[in-house]
């Protein structure tokens, strides 16, 4: 995911330059001032801009399949049980009542049988005595798709019982390809830009993240094949071959790198669609002011050579991977709730849409440290109390409540991320937080795994890391109302105010405007 993620960066950059989101102060610096009156003039949010905002769409639907289909891939009947040939001609009750013993008046055991006469029981047609030793599956497994209504790779490949291991192996080992994918595309999107790596990542914007996810489990119902399932996943992602056409390039990475003619270009098409007029003095100045801005390229190591910036990336490090893992756990656990798995995951997917609303409106009037800190610590209070309810309606509730507070603290770290990273690092960083994160998402299948050793164990771990992840929060400064940083220095002045500066030099307090 962390490819997909680090995308996104792309469009935060895209969207704080056009001055789509709110609160943000005149840069104190040449380029960003210049940049931002011909913006003005442009059109802050015109037509374009909203164009732009819908073309995501199929951006979001194929991040949420990416991200979430393989838990409708990989999901597991409840009900299996060790398949005896000879009593095939029997009703499936009866099959299960004469040849497994039980757990309980009404559970069955799913990994062991009777070693019994078969010949004999069929002519009895009575269960093995209670005393008749077990033995593991020996001819596989039969399921009951009551609650899965479709074949999975789990039953097709009986991953159950011994193999039931490689349910969560299976779902981390796509997250290491976000590893990887990571690290290239923050390099890439440095060095080439935030395009080639939209194109190449597929990411989008959590609206439409929170309708692919509605939409999924209904999907998964209506085709009820794995194998056709993961072709209806990966087909919108064709339609990414279409983003050079209408999607243009950040014109501030491109000022960055000595591009000043095709940032012009970029403007001009604003300009156009928005049916506006930039004033020939004010394109001439950032024409201008442009042509002496060309930065030298940076490495994601600045930040460790930088003692303010290693500090605070620790912080938001810690703090992206508590976030990141509540939500990753939070919405597998939809399949052991004790509901079912389908409409669990819908109404908690459907949390995320009101909860980004409540971003849009409140974000930049509250601040994004409250609204990382807040709702993390509410989310972490609210799975350690799931986990000591029984598994049902009231767990639901508990799980849904968490992860409607979960996707405000993750939508807002997302944003604050690159908010907190100087221009020329800002892709790289970001993907080297991103990819922090998604490594310890990594362990997030093991951590509902965990659930074989008692139930309920893997809320009272995804709590304790939700509260400790928000009281890390703290330390990481506040951007509200603050400029991006273009430069190092820049990010020294954002920095002089918290605790990761040595010199609190009264001169470096003021905002640069």
């Amino acid at each position: 995911m962390g490819d997909l993620m680090e995308s996104g960066q792309w469009l935060i950059d895209f969207i704080a330059e056009h001055e789509i989101a709110q609160g943000i102060e005149d840069a104190e610096d040449d380029i960003g001032s210049a940049l931002e009156t011909v913006i003005k003039h442009v059109g802050e949010i015109g037509l374009y801009q909203r164009m732009l905002f819908v073309i995501m769409m199929p951006f979001g639907l194929v991040w949420s399949f990416s991200y979430f289909g393989q838990m409708f891939i990989t999901a597991t009947p409840q009900e299996h049980w060790c398949r005896v040939p000879e009593l095939d001609g029997l009703s499936v009750d009866l099959r299960r009542s004469l040849s497994i013993p039980k757990l309980s008046d009404t559970e069955y055991d799913h990994c062991f049988m009777f070693d019994a006469n078969w010949t004999q029981v069929l002519e009895t047609m009575l269960p093995p005595d209670a005393e008749t030793p077990t033995i593991p599956c020996t001819n596989g497994w039969e399921f009951l798709f009551d609650d899965i209504p479709y074949s999975t790779i789990v039953n097709e490949r009986e991953w159950v019982c011994d193999k039931s291991s490689l349910v969560p192996w299976s779902q981390t080992i796509s997250f290491f390809g976000s590893v990887v994918g990571g690290i290239l595309c923050g390099t890439l999107a440095d060095k080439y830009g935030r395009l080639p790596v939209l194109i190449l990542a597929n990411a989008s914007i959590a609206m439409y993240f929170g309708g692919g996810c509605l939409l999924l489990p209904w999907l998964s119902l209506w085709i009820s094949d794995w194998k056709f399932l993961s072709v209806a996943m990966s087909v919108p992602a064709v339609l990414v071959l279409a983003t050079p056409f209408v999607v243009p390039e950040s014109a501030r990475w491109l000022i960055s790198k000595g591009k000043t003619d095709e940032a012009v270009k970029v403007l001009r098409k604003f300009e156009k669609i928005n049916k506006s007029k930039i004033p020939d003095d004010v394109l001439e100045n950032f024409i201008m002011v442009a042509n002496k801005t060309k930065e030298k390229s940076q490495s994601v190591l600045m930040i460790f050579k930088t003692p303010s910036l290693r500090g605070m990336v620790t912080a938001l490090v810690i703090a992206f991977m508590g976030v990141a893992l509540m939500f990753d756990n939070v919405i597998r656990l939809s399949e052991n709730l004790g509901l079912d798995f389908f409409l669990t995951f819908t109404v908690t997917s459907a949390t995320e849409i009101p909860s980004i609303i409540i971003l849009v409106l409140l974000l930049d009037r509250i601040g994004r440290r409250f609204f990382v800190t807040a709702p993390m610590m509410i989310a972490g209070v609210l799975c350690l109390a799931a986990a000591f309810v029984p598994r049902g309606a009231a767990s639901v509730a508990l799980a849904v409540s968490a992860r409607f507070f979960n996707n405000m603290s993750y939508g807002t770290v997302i944003q604050w991320t690159p908010e907190l990273l100087p221009t020329p690092v800002r892709a790289s960083g970001a993907s080297f937080v991103h990819i922090s994160a998604f490594a310890a998402v990594m362990i997030s299948p093991f951590i509902i795994y965990s659930d074989r050793v008692w139930e309920g164990l893997s809320l009272i771990i995804v709590g304790v890391i939700g509260i400790v992840a928000s009281c890390v929060a703290l330390l990481v400064p506040e951007t509200k109302g603050r400029r991006m940083p273009q430069t190092l220095d820049n990010w020294e002045t954002l920095a002089s105010t918290t605790c990761f500066s040595k010199k609190r030099d009264a001169a470096d307090k003021t905002r640069y405007r």
